[in-house]
């Protein structure tokens, strides 16, 4: 590649000049546009809060689902509708609907941030599929950490094991542990929903 570059570099510039020997061009304010940057950060944290969501609902990758963004500011709304088809494909919606007001809490997960909010609704069916997925990781879990305790509680294990076996499943069973918390707070959600 880099004699590629060089050639073209002496056809379109300077023929008697070698590009490898030139000065490495220095950015000026004019290339600098905070408002368009400032524009382009929001609907990227719109991206990223929709995509968030669909990870905490462990929604498959490939899953196009329906996306709603809201805020109060019209000026927001414009530059979410400007940028509505880039949303869609990144954040893999099947349909984004914009929302003037705040969002309801109820039917989707939702989440806040200062100048929108973001929810990805979900229809029964998936509520139903998403309570029992979310029983079989919680029992799981329990079963992991009633395991990891037991074997922490032996004092013939703590004894004969080396200090970073120990150490390593202690780590693993803070992380379960607060796993664990994450999974049944949103277990009680959802089973408080669909009660």
């Amino acid at each position: 590649m880099p004699f590629l570059t060089e050639e073209l570099w002496r056809r379109q510039f300077d023929a008697g000049r070698s590009l490898a020997l030139e000065q490495f061009p220095l950015g000026g304010a004019a290339g600098v546009h905070e408002e368009v940057e400032r524009e382009m950060e929001l609907v990227q944290a719109a991206i990223v809060e929709l995509r968030d969501i669909r990870a905490a609902m462990k929604v498959e990758a490939r899953r196009p689902v329906p996306g709603e963004l809201s805020s109060t500011e019209s000026e927001v709304l414009a530059l979410f509708t400007a940028h509505r088809e880039s949303i869609v494909r990144l954040a893999n919606l099947s349909q984004l609907d914009l929302v003037a007001g705040p969002l309801a809490a109820e039917g989707g997960v939702l989440r806040h941030s200062a100048r929108f909010d973001a929810r990805v609704p979900f229809s029964q069916a998936d509520v139903t599929a998403e309570i029992k997925r979310l029983r079989k990781e919680k029992e799981k879990l329990e079963r992991d950490l009633s395991g990891m305790r037991a074997r922490l509680a032996d004092e013939e294990f703590r004894r004969k094991a080396p200090d970073e076996v120990v150490r390593g499943m202690e780590q693993r069973q803070a992380e379960s542990s607060v796993q664990y918390e994450k999974v049944a707070r949103l277990l009680e959600n959802l089973e408080g929903r669909a009660g």
